[in-house]
């Protein structure tokens, strides 16, 4: 199961600067080379209730990938570095400086926690940042909250103005900055307290079988797009025999399950057989929790959330026409939930439905269900990169 641990979001405001090295070197294209320096200048953090606390932590910025390109978008120069480092603790202390950056340098790239993510091999004065952004990663891989990929830019440095830091390596400098935002690309769902408010009007019980996401893509790209979608023409109704390219909702399978859960208490069946029986998925404060790529479809169409059941209509006979509830979304004043974000997390304290919204598979006879979400931000981190 999905469900996670009290966290917090600590993520840093940067800024970077740069100055002239003391020593000339020659970069690509034997042009000559400056330095870059990049420290922490503040944390921010807030707390996130998505599980039974055993102890609260933080998400920390683990590592960065540096890209500096030309004016062309041409990766003149690549740069990382991570917590493994004898010298990451400089990052938040008195800076670390990154040496041999070109001087054809005109604009910058910053990837957060892109250590066991896929991106593409990069070779100096070859490879432009289209290729970068151009890489297909999955969505799978974000599920861990403390390990999402962030992603920022500024192709257009300006010169700065006002005061310029210096250090005592490097006292002068003529210096630009940029302004960069290093953001997630992912959203959060966090689903409890799951009810049918007037089972007995029409079923002896409700046996909850699998719940998860529908109507979502399963990949996406730095550059901002969506792709393999996942909807009722490839994600079949529990109990099917899944075909070529065909999964089935709730089932393992890799890459492709991270957007559902099986629905089990230890004794086997969730069970729902009273008005006021409310299913949480193990203890009052546990969430199902899935990060997902908030672009809509290209039809358009938003992720939804399904919850596959078997309506019993008396102790052993299923409702073949009651198999799954749809729910679409609203804030909590009311107003229809058009679009996600990413970056933002929407809880869902109360799955509640009536029994009339139980209903088929079959998308063109779905009857949907609008559940009331919270929403809160994660703390995006500004960044301020200064260059000689």
């Amino acid at each position: 199961m999905k469900s996670m641990k009290y966290l917090c979001l600590a993520l840093a405001s940067m800024a970077l600067f740069a100055c002239s090295n003391e020593e000339e070197v020659l970069g690509v294209n034997n042009e000559n080379t400056k330095s870059m320096y990049l420290k922490f200048e503040g944390l921010s953090a807030g707390t996130r209730a998505v599980g039974e606390a055993e102890s609260e932590g933080v998400i920390n910025l683990t590592n960065i990938t540096v890209y500096f390109a030309d004016a062309s978008g041409v990766i003149q120069n690549t740069q990382t570095l991570d917590d493994e480092a004898d010298d990451w603790s400089t990052i938040s202390t008195t800076g670390h400086i990154f040496h041999n950056i070109p001087n054809s340098v005109e604009q910058v790239y910053v990837v957060g926690n892109a250590e066991g993510k896929v991106l593409p091999t990069v070779t100096a004065g070859t490879t432009n940042i289209s290729a970068v952004k151009a890489q297909s990663m999955q969505v799978a891989a974000e599920q861990d909250f403390d390990d999402v990929i962030l992603f920022g830019e500024d192709t257009e440095i300006t010169p700065v103005t006002g005061d310029t830091p210096t250090d005592t390596e490097h006292p002068d400098g003529y210096l630009f900055e940029a302004e960069v935002t290093l953001a997630p690309f992912v959203a959060r769902f966090e689903i409890a307290g799951i009810q049918c408010e007037d089972l007995t009007s029409e079923y002896k019980k409700i046996v909850l079988e699998a719940i998860g996401l529908m109507d979502y893509n399963n990949k996406f790209t730095l550059g901002g797009t969506a792709s393999e979608e996942m909807t009722v023409d490839n994600v079949l109704e529990p109990g099917e025999t899944a075909g070529q390219n065909e999964y089935v909702f709730g089932e393992a399978s890799q890459n492709y399950d991270w957007a559902w859960d099986k629905i089990k208490d230890s004794d086997g069946d969730a069970v729902l057989d009273a008005d006021a029986d409310v299913w949480f998925p193990a203890s009052g404060t546990d969430r199902y929790v899935y990060q997902f790529c908030p672009i809509a479809l290209k039809d358009g169409s938003l992720v939804q959330i399904k919850l596959a059941v078997n309506a019993y209509t008396d102790d052993t006979t299923i409702d073949p026409f009651g198999g799954v509830v749809t729910a679409k979304f609203q804030t909590e004043d009311g107003t229809d939930l058009t679009k996600f974000e990413a970056g933002k997390i929407y809880t869902i304290d109360e799955f509640k439905f009536k029994a009339e919204n139980v209903g088929p598979w079959d998308p063109d006879e779905t009857i949907c269900v609008n559940v009331v979400v919270k929403v809160s931000e994660w703390d995006i981190v500004p960044l301020t990169p200064v260059f000689e």
